[in-house]
């Protein structure tokens, strides 16, 4: 090998992933994608009965017990054959996954917070239903569903390999078809290099290197036209078309904040996991600080939350090292330079070290500090684990369990987690 070439060795691992593909479809297709929406509906509102007399008359209910039932109830419905078979099948198989989430909240092996009773879907809200792998195709611009027959695509499909299933939401108006596919990666393992500091601000993302990235505030900048898309909304008779088409209105400015805020943290977040062999960032405490009246729309519009989850599984796509740092560890109210840490004020831009006199601007400080912390001595540990990405036949979803892309090779202390 020549001196100066790195020796790159490509692994192969098989993930699920999805893309999310809008539809076209005619005036007639559309209503029909409407009653499937409504067939999924009514078997989701259907089914907590069946499993409560299931329950009541000493039988022990499962989603299959309770798609048993509903298929001999279906034979009794005459519109539900207009629509695809999975629709209903699809909507017992979520409301048992709704249910052994309530249930495993219950007993407390579900982690995160409590999971609420299964409620009843109005219609309008959330309008979905799931598609299984061998009743549609997708060729080209052309998407082939059941009982609706073939509805044009506005993109084609971006992955190769099996196709898995498929659900169909409608989102502000819009119809969207989302293709679930076991595609083949092949991830470099390259060698470890530098670590890169990524600090999250309401406003901008700090860097270590001194970058900062505003960003859009897509909600900040809307709320013109929320607040008078929501006074339209509110002048309508409840029940009226008027009002329905206000809704709409209102639905379409909400899409598209949402649009342009993924948008951005997408190509932010595939840009450091691509370019950095290490990323730190902190362990926000999101939930509480959208609690507080002054931080939090600037803490969601800004996607903190979202922003975390997408470097969790990006970094293990791009075999990278992500490591999140504890959320007790000073990043803001320590110098970089030497290590004394000061109480510094929310309305505070620079930060001046009076030990050391160290003068810099409070989000770089605060970035230059999470670069340094896998390698802090004391109670930040010294040692950071490896990321490695092993060849597996198949894993079921690299967005929630990208933990498993990780071998650590090195104990980290309790405040050092990585992914």
């Amino acid at each position: 090998m020549r001196k100066g070439v790195q020796d790159i060795r490509v692994e192969h691992i098989f993930m699920k992933t999805s893309h999310v593909i809008a539809l076209d479809p005619t005036a007639k297709q559309a209503q029909a994608l409407l009653r499937a929406c409504g067939c999924a509906r009514y078997a989701w509102n259907w089914s907590p009965q069946e499993w409560q007399r299931q329950y009541l008359a000493g039988e022990k209910p499962n989603t299959f017990s309770v798609k048993l039932a509903l298929n001999k109830h279906r034979k009794t419905i005459a519109w539900a054959y207009q629509s695809p078979k999975n629709a209903m099948e699809g909507a017992i198989r979520d409301l048992g996954r709704a249910f052994q989430n309530f249930f495993d909240s219950l007993s407390g092996k579900r982690k995160g917070p409590r999971m609420g009773y299964p409620q009843r879907k109005r219609r309008g809200r959330r309008d979905n239903f799931y598609v299984a792998n061998d009743k549609f195709s997708v060729r080209g611009l052309v998407a082939k569903l059941p009982v609706i027959g073939n509805v044009r695509l506005r993109e084609p499909l971006r992955f190769a390999g099996k196709i898995l299933g498929g659900r169909v939401s409608r989102r502000a108006g819009r119809w969207f078809l989302s293709v679930q596919v076991e595609t083949e990666t092949r991830i470099p393992n390259t060698p470890s290099g530098g670590v890169y500091g990524i600090d999250l601000n309401t406003g901008n993302i700090s860097t270590s290197d001194g970058e900062v990235i505003e960003t859009p505030r897509a909600h900040r900048v809307a709320s013109a036209q929320l607040r008078r898309a929501n006074r339209k909304l509110h002048r309508r008779v409840k029940g009226s078309k008027n009002r329905a088409k206000a809704q709409l209105i209102l639905a379409k400015v909400h899409r598209r904040i949402a649009n342009i805020r993924k948008d951005f943290l997408d190509k932010v977040t595939t840009r450091f996991s691509r370019e950095n062999q290490t990323n730190v960032i902190e362990d926000l405490n999101v939930k509480g600080m959208s609690k507080n009246r002054r931080l939090a729309r600037s803490v969601l519009d800004g996607g903190f939350g979202m922003f975390r989850h997408m470097m969790q599984y990006k970094c293990a796509k791009f075999g990278t090292q992500l490591v999140i740092a504890s959320r007790w560890f000073p990043s803001t109210k320590r110098c970089s330079r030497c290590g004394n840490i000061k109480d510094i004020g929310l309305g505070v831009d620079v930060y001046s070290c009076d030990e050391c006199g160290l003068q810099i601007p409070r989000d770089t400080n605060a970035a230059e500090n999470l670069k340094q912390y896998p390698r802090l001595e004391g109670n930040w540990d010294t040692q950071v684990s490896k990321t490695t990405v092993e060849s597996r036949p198949l894993l079921d979803s690299i967005s929630c369990r990208a933990s498993q892309l990780v071998e650590a090779v090195t104990n980290p202390c309790s405040h050092l987690s990585t992914f």
